[in-house]
């Protein structure tokens, strides 16, 4: 029976994966440049980031400021931080209304949601 319940898990663990979906580089674009745009973190944490039109980005969670850069490159956002210490790339994905940046060092975990 165990085997049973785990297999109907995965089967629809896939269907939820399945329903996901990357954005390429133009809505990706559309999305965050030249933008003001919230995003949450899994622990509950709230940034505003600022994806300025020249590549330049500013970020703020309460009184911690950061600033770096960004570009879009092969369906994928990447970001380096001066303080926050990223520098990586991954797809942006679409998940209902919510859209989710991974943090790819940390086993795919969702890293921010932006809303």
């Amino acid at each position: 029976m165990r085997t049973i319940a785990t297999l109907l898990f995965a089967m629809l663990a896939s269907l939820a994966i399945a329903d996901d979906i990357a954005l390429n580089d133009d809505a990706i674009l559309s999305m965050i440049k030249g933008k003001r745009l919230g995003a949450t973190s899994p622990a509950g944490i709230n940034f505003r980031l600022t994806f300025k039109d020249d590549g330049t980005l500013t970020g703020n969670e309460g009184h911690t400021v950061d600033k770096g850069t960004w570009r879009v490159e092969g369906g994928k956002l990447c970001i380096t931080w001066e303080k926050w210490q990223y520098d990586g790339c991954d797809k942006l994905v679409r998940a209902g209304s919510e859209v989710r940046f991974s943090y790819p060092s940390q086993d795919d975990k969702i890293y921010l949601t932006f809303n």
